[in-house]
């Protein structure tokens, strides 16, 4: 328990200052290339959990790379939907996003628990 949560902070935190480069980084690539970026770290990280023990210390590395792939795609998303709707609807979308994002979160928190 205490590895994974370890395991599962070091991720968060790798994930969160990678999207503020993700947010440089979309003024000069497209959508299509920050996907691939983002789903090859998430693909990466996984794959190599199958390979690594728990008490391996690249297990780390691998919560890296799907949580920066994780937050890119989180990055993406926003960008996308910020830029393809109107001025005016933009809060309004965002909020259902945010709200729909944390329903899932509670609904399988809770499906996986039991």
């Amino acid at each position: 328990y205490k590895t994974g949560m370890m395991l599962s902070g070091i991720g968060q935190v790798a994930g969160l200052i990678s999207s503020v480069l993700f947010g440089f980084i979309f003024d000069k690539a497209t959508y299509s290339t920050h996907l691939i970026i983002n789903n090859s770290c998430i693909i990466a990280g996984y794959i190599s959990l199958i390979f690594l023990e728990p008490s391996n210390k690249l297990c780390i590395l691998s919560f890296c790379l799907i949580s920066i792939g994780y937050y890119g795609l989180m990055t993406v998303g926003y960008v996308i939907v910020n830029r393809s709707v109107g001025h005016q609807a933009r809060g309004s979308v965002m909020g259902v996003n945010s709200f729909m994002g944390a329903v899932g979160i509670v609904f399988l928190t809770k499906v996986g628990g039991v």
